[in-house]
């Protein structure tokens, strides 16, 4: 009986050490409360679309933006101009295991590099605010913001999830 009880709690002791050194990151917050909080935090923006992980077809959804394994995203939101001429928009997605945010980041630099091309060549004066986008990674999330008050809305972002 003692060597069956020694053996359990061993058993216990290693899969406690194991889940705490996976790299597993919490649950991610609410991408429709978090929207909301980021959106306040930018006035000038106009009408704004809205994209989830919580839509159908999400996963498919999300490819439009970066080109990532689907099942490394816990939950993510796009918000985008409805102005197709305004370059504005705020992207934050949650890796299910915070050791893939980096490659979730790398994905967003590339969004973000395919984007100035594009608006090189037909909307140039949307460039500034592509060139001092905030594109960054805190946690379990990589994160992307284009917008004239994109310092706030980091903020804001940052506030939020603490």
């Amino acid at each position: 009986m003692k060597k069956t009880v020694s053996i359990i709690a061993s058993l216990l002791l290693i899969t406690a050490l194991l889940c705490s050194c996976s790299g597993k990151s919490t649950e991610a917050v609410s991408m429709y409360d978090l929207s909301g909080t980021m959106m306040a935090a930018a006035p000038s923006l106009g009408e704004m679309s809205y994209v989830s992980s919580e839509d159908e077809d999400a996963e498919n959804l999300i490819k439009h933006v970066i080109d990532t394994d689907y099942s490394k995203i816990d939950s993510f939101y796009v918000s985008y101009s409805s102005d197709g001429t305004l370059a504005d928009e705020i992207t934050v997605i949650a890796a299910k295991n915070k050791k893939d945010t980096a490659e979730i980041k790398s994905a967003l630099e590339e969004h973000l590099e395919s984007r100035k091309n594009l608006y090189k060549t037909y909307g140039p004066e949307q460039l500034k605010k592509l060139e001092s986008a905030e594109l960054f990674t805190s946690g379990q999330y990589a994160v992307l913001i284009v917008c004239d008050e994109a310092s706030q809305v980091k903020k804001a972002f940052s506030d939020y999830i603490k």
